[in-house]
């Protein structure tokens, strides 16, 4: 029977999302890869299933011990937005976790806080307020098509983490573009829908994505889901295969 990765527990069907019978059809004729609108929500916990992916290839390149006694910085995460993954990693026991919101610039101790994210505009300056090589990982999922410069948000992730450090960024990609479309001026709502199939969404990333990893001093490259979790088939663990995995080591020769 199904299982969701964040609850542990079975699941008798996922729900589809509200948008699995229409969706994005620009989107959909670039085969972009991202979240499976079938098997999208987790009945018992509600957590999607972008955060069942990110937990599993988390759980599987790193494990729950490997979280023990690090420092995690949760980008993003409320009690609307990944509340799950940050359960799960709060419950690995940590020694530092901290959520930043890219909105309001502002950091907290984590979702249960309530803070509410307006995602639709994303701060000009992606400063951090901390320390150079404060944290062992960062995730920033489903967020980077949106900051204004991602080469810049890039940079401060890799300056906060210490070297090797790790870096989780699962973004919607189209492989079948060459290169990223991004918009260099303010985007109006309606034509952002349509092309990053996101009202606050500022580019689609192409198949140069994992340069944007490079140039800010991360090796890696894009892991299809076959190589890390083998026989982990998408109905049954309510994730899409054709996800891959954006996790990236930080270069120990990166100059913060």
């Amino acid at each position: 029977m199904p299982t969701c990765a964040i609850c542990e527990r079975s699941v008798a069907a996922w729900l589809a999302h509200p948008y699995y019978h229409g969706g994005n059809e620009f989107i959909q004729s670039l085969g972009a890869v991202g979240s499976d609108l079938e098997y999208h929500g987790c009945p018992n916990c509600g957590a999607d299933d972008l955060e069942r992916h990110a937990w599993l290839y988390l759980s599987a390149q790193v494990g729950a011990r490997w979280l023990r006694g690090k420092g995690v910085l949760h980008i993003g995460a409320t009690q609307d937005f990944e509340a799950g993954l940050a359960v799960c990693l709060r419950r690995s026991g940590p020694a530092e976790y901290q959520v930043f919101d890219l909105v309001r610039g502002a950091a907290s101790g984590g979702p249960a806080e309530g803070r509410q994210a307006d995602a639709t505009t994303l701060s000009d300056s992606p400063e951090l307020p901390y320390a150079n090589g404060s944290f062992d990982l960062i995730i920033c999922n489903q967020q980077l098509h949106r900051v204004c410069d991602a080469a810049q948000t890039l940079a401060e992730f890799a300056r906060c983490l210490v070297p090797d450090g790790l870096l989780l960024v699962q973004t919607l990609y189209a492989p079948k573009l060459k290169n990223t479309l991004e918009w260099v001026d303010t985007v109006p709502d309606a034509m952002a829908a349509i092309l990053f199939a996101d009202a606050g969404g500022k580019r689609l990333f192409g198949g140069d994505v994992a340069a944007y990893f490079h140039r800010a001093g991360f090796a890696g490259e894009l892991r299809p889901h076959a190589a890390i979790l083998p026989g982990h088939e998408g109905p049954e663990y309510g994730c899409n295969p054709l996800e891959p995995l954006f996790l990236f080591t930080k270069m120990p020769t990166t100059t913060p």
